[in-house]
This record gives C-alpha cells, structure tokens and sequence, in this order.
C-alpha cells in the first residue's frame, strides 16, 4: 500500500481551503450585491439566457483573481464588502496558484519515478 506524498497532501489540503474560502466569500459578495445590476454584471459571469431552468452566475470573473485589476463598481461600497471582495480575490487566487502547484509536483513525482 502507497502513502501519499506529504507535498501532494499539504496542497490538497491548501486547495480545499482556499476553494471553500472562496466560494463563501464570493456567496456572500453575491448575497449583498444582489439588487445593484451595475455590481452584479461587473463582478460575476454573465447570466445565461432565460431557459427551462432560472440561472443566476455565482462564478467571479477571472479578471479579478489579478490583484492589478481595480474592482470600481465597489467604491460607493460599504468597506466591508470590499473586504469580502478583497478576501474572495485572494482566496480564488490561491486556490489557481494551490492546484497548479499541485498537478507541478505530480509531474515531478511521476518523473522522478517516486
């Protein structure tokens, strides 16, 4: 029976963290932002076409996982939830940078034959 590498553990464990971070974080930006469409259309994917099924996106956009880009939609914003915008960026971040990390040192593990 194989053990799991203690890298390969520590970035699973670091991508489970900052995805529930981030989906809560995001949720509750989303909950809070929800009657302001000019908000809701700069910060989360656009809603697909009405359908058989009421679809509303709860996914950020990519752009902001960049922390270069500015979120403007939030200036008249309580400062609250530009922390919790702030704090989901980050989160959603991570978890990009946790998950390429992680297939990284697969590949390294599978070359070198460990």
């Amino acid at each position: 029976m194989h053990q799991i590498p203690m890298s390969i553990f520590m970035l699973g464990m670091a991508t489970t963290v900052f995805f529930w971070a981030h989906i809560v974080f995001a949720l509750t930006v989303r909950f809070s932002v929800r009657h302001d469409r000019r908000v809701v259309s700069a910060l989360f994917a656009s809603d697909q076409p009405p359908g058989l099924i009421l679809y509303k996106s709860y996914q950020m956009r990519v752009k902001l996982f960049f922390p270069w880009v500015v979120a403007r939609e939030l200036d008249e914003q309580s400062k609250l939830l530009r922390v919790l915008l702030w704090s989901a960026r980050l989160a959603g971040t991570g978890l990009i940078v946790a998950f390429l990390l992680m297939v990284g040192d697969f590949v390294y593990l599978a070359s070198s034959g460990a």
